[in-house]
């Protein structure tokens, strides 16, 4: 058993620039995103990623804080001992889970609950964008998650060899392939 409890940390999300071109430690909450690690994973990863493979990602991943920002020092990358992990972990699944956490935070940051009740944050050097704003951003990072999750099932299936321990019946055979065709609300009618 792991002793990683999800495949990233608040500040490994923070500290690489996912969603800005440098890093934003220093303007972001940490704390916020932490408390919504494990749920973004449940929604979004762990959807595709069956259990065995998700724990063996856990397992091999190091224990270190992983590092990828140049400006921030040295490397320190998430699987030493597994080059195909290390490949499929930066490539797809990091920023993918990284843009997750995000998209779950966002209500938490915009929108506080404090002793008062709920308020709007009000930060020293700028202006709360709001609600729509934040809802927005959402929307646009929802429609990036969608997209994503398809281009990295047909990576795991286009190297299903290297990844065993994926379940790739739900998704790489023929007949049991994922229609992302049609409307996502509403009826969806397949054959």
């Amino acid at each position: 058993m792991s002793t990683v409890r999800t495949l990233i940390t608040a500040y490994e999300i923070v500290n690489q620039g996912i969603v800005k071109a440098a890093p934003f430690s220093n303007r972001f909450d940490a704390a916020v995103l932490a408390s919504q690690i494990d749920l973004a994973e449940q929604r979004f990863l762990k959807i595709f990623i069956n259990p065995e493979f998700y724990e063996d990602l856990k397992a091999q991943r190091t224990p270190n804080e992983i590092q990828y920002n140049s400006d921030l020092g040295a490397f320190q990358i998430a699987y030493p001992n597994n080059a195909d992990y290390e490949e499929l972990f930066t490539q797809y699944l990091y920023p993918y889970i990284c843009r997750a956490v995000i998209y779950e935070s966002y209500p938490y940051i915009a929108i506080q609950t404090e002793s008062n009740g709920v308020i709007m944050n009000q930060p020293s050097y700028g202006q709360n964008a709001g609600v729509k704003v934040m809802q927005a951003q959402r929307d646009t990072m929802l429609g990036t998650l969608e997209g994503t999750k398809p281009i990295i099932i047909k990576y795991l299936c286009d190297n299903k060899d290297k990844y065993p321990l994926w379940d790739s019946s739900k998704y790489c055979d023929e007949c049991k392939q994922e229609n992302e065709e049609g409307r996502k609300i509403g009826f969806v009618f397949k054959k």
